[in-house]
């Protein structure tokens, strides 16, 4: 039985595996972020801190409203700060986090494109172990299936059908986010020939792996013509890392020959 709930407290209080995954993942990425030459010698340890604070408010923000407003439930209520509950649009902490900190680092008149394009190295990462909190809570499940590797819910604090098999399509995004996140950095120094480029790939990847994995959730939501708003969106992300992969090459290729 998969409970979604490590340790119960009392009552309705408990630690949630949800939460203890994304915890673990924030760590683990933030302790490789620190130990990046690179990035030490973009920003000290203190702006480092600053800025992966503002980077998790800014996604646990984005993130909490797309969910919301997907499902069309109220932006600003109680209910919309219950976090710890379940209920976070990967693609929303992505569009805010890309639009709020190059801002924040152009104010803290810190190098913004070179700094993304190195701390998004850790991101898949961070996702990768914070989907497994997906998995325990049975939230984006996956569709009916009976493929050998199926997972079955029967906790009745899952959010998943209880007792059907279904596609464990969490871990399949899991995986593939790790498999991202190897490529980013097993290479992360010949792929960085130009600013911009991990950015661009980590883009093309998330959404790449959205938009398959989407096809096998059974909580797709709103459809537009078959494919569901998130796929939309993330094939939306994959077209617009293209063309700024193009743009920033072409710029990168004129700024060096001058």
């Amino acid at each position: 039985m998969i409970n979604p709930t490590l340790l119960h407290i009392y009552g309705t209080l408990g630690i949630k595996w949800y939460g203890v995954c994304i915890v673990t993942g924030i760590i683990v990425a933030l302790f490789l972020v620190q130990k990046d030459a690179v990035i030490k010698k973009l920003m000290n340890s203190h702006q480092l801190e600053n800025l992966v604070t503002f980077m998790i408010l800014s996604a646990v923000f984005g993130g909490r409203i797309l969910y919301l407003w997907e499902l069309g439930q109220p932006l600003f209520s109680l209910e919309a700060l219950a976090i710890w509950e379940g209920g976070f649009s990967v693609q929303g902490a992505i569009v805010t986090c890309l639009s709020l900190v190059p801002l924040y680092l152009y104010y803290q008149k810190i190098p913004a494109l070179k700094s993304i394009d190195r701390l998004i190295i850790y991101v898949p990462l961070l996702q990768s172990i914070s989907r497994l909190g997906c998995f325990f809570a049975g939230c984006c499940y996956g569709k009916a299936t009976y493929m050998p590797w199926h997972v079955i819910y029967t906790h009745p604090e899952s959010l998943a059908p209880l007792n059907i098999p279904l596609h464990p399509t969490q871990l399949y995004s899991s995986a593939l986010l790790f498999f991202i996140f190897c490529f980013l950095y097993i290479n992360k120094d010949t792929l960085s020939r130009f600013q911009g480029s991990l950015l661009c790939l980590y883009l093309a990847g998330v959404g790449i792996e959205r938009f398959i994995v989407d096809f096998l959730r059974d909580d797709r939501g709103i459809l537009y013509y078959h494919l569901s708003l998130q796929q939309w969106i993330a094939f939306s992300i994959v077209i617009s890392s293209y063309i700024v992969f193009r743009l920033v090459k072409k710029y990168t290729n004129h700024y060096e020959s001058i």
